[in-house]
């Protein structure tokens, strides 16, 4: 269950990740930058989509988890870099299988949690690491919408706010 929904909120992260992403390229169309500038403005705007995509993933999905590591701020700092890592490769390999760049295999394979799971296994202790298992299922749906429509109203354009007042009603 818990592979199918992340799918699912993949998919949907990457339809917000592409809004933003043409909310940018059509505004760098119609300045006058040159193409090579557009380029690389246009690719530093994408792996910064990409970036908070996976920091808003992370808060929603792992942040309770995050807060309860014992540690300190160093570690949770660690393992936060993992989960943004990991969640932000899923979201960048589930937009090039959308542009038909990569296999969707490879996403179901980076999409799993034991994935994730041998990511941060090292950084965990073994009761650290059986509470991140106990949390498989993870929040409801509910949950999830209202903490991601939270988030996304919060980092999000002023416009990009319609959206999430749609998704948190659908």
């Amino acid at each position: 269950m818990l592979q199918e929904f992340s799918f699912i909120m993949i998919k949907k992260l990457v339809a917000i990740f592409l809004i933003f992403c043409c909310g940018g390229i059509s505004y760098a169309q119609d300045s006058n930058v040159s193409d090579s500038v557009r380029a690389m403005i246009e690719r530093s705007q994408a792996a910064n989509q990409i970036e908070q995509t996976a920091r808003m993933q992370m808060n929603v999905q792992f942040g309770d988890f995050l807060s309860a590591l014992e540690g300190g701020a160093a570690k949770r700092s660690r393992v936060e870099a993992i989960f943004i890592e990991v969640l932000g490769e899923r979201a960048e390999l589930s937009g090039r299988v959308t542009l038909g760049r990569a296999n969707e295999n490879e996403l179901e394979t980076v999409s799993t949690y034991q994935y994730l799971r041998d990511r941060v296994a090292p950084s965990l202790s073994d009761s650290e690491l059986a509470l991140l298992d106990s949390r498989t299922d993870g929040p409801s749906d509910d949950q999830l919408k209202r903490d991601y429509s939270e988030e996304l109203s919060r980092s999000a354009p002023i416009s990009m706010k319609s959206v999430a007042n749609w998704y948190s009603t659908y």
